[in-house]
């Protein structure tokens, strides 16, 4: 497995915990959420570039 493809599997597992914190969202909870994202959104990026 090349890096690109690393790169989309860990974009995969942090699906998870981005739904956990939007199932009951708090004030803190959303951040947490945009954060993720955020870091999800920089990696798909990235896997695009390197691929």
């Amino acid at each position: 497995m090349n890096l690109p493809t690393w790169i989309t599997f860990s974009r995969l597992l942090g699906v998870p915990f981005l739904l956990y914190f939007l199932h009951d969202p708090t004030v803190t909870y959303r951040w947490i959420s945009l954060g993720i994202f955020l870091v999800v959104a920089s990696t798909d990026w990235l896997d695009g570039y390197l691929a």
